[in-house]
């Protein structure tokens, strides 16, 4: 018994940082996706589905926004975002190799 238990035990760890790590690689997507329509000047933010989009990432990346300077005007603090998100995604995928 103990040991259909622990089987068990590890089946829902790993599918538990699987879905993390997939939810981190997503949501990584649309940090980019966002960034990238950033740069359209005559891209309008309040019109949908872009302000879904925005009102989904904005909330994460403004925790990093004054932890990173900005150079030359540009604004570096998706890049800690980002390298955050992948980080967490690395860390998770690791333990659910160790694990299972």
């Amino acid at each position: 018994m103990q040991f259909y238990l622990s089987n068990y035990i590890i089946t829902i760890i790993n599918l538990l940082f699987s879905t993390i790590s997939k939810f981190a690689e997503l949501y990584s997507i649309l940090i980019v996706i966002r960034l990238s329509l950033g740069w359209l000047p005559k891209l309008n933010a309040f019109n949908e589905p872009y302000a879904t989009l925005y009102g989904m990432v904005d909330p994460y990346l403004r925790f990093f926004r004054g932890m990173v300077p900005t150079i030359f005007g540009v604004d570096l603090s998706p890049v800690l975002g980002l390298l955050f998100l992948q980080n967490l995604i690395i860390i998770f995928e690791h333990v659910r190799m160790e694990i299972g």
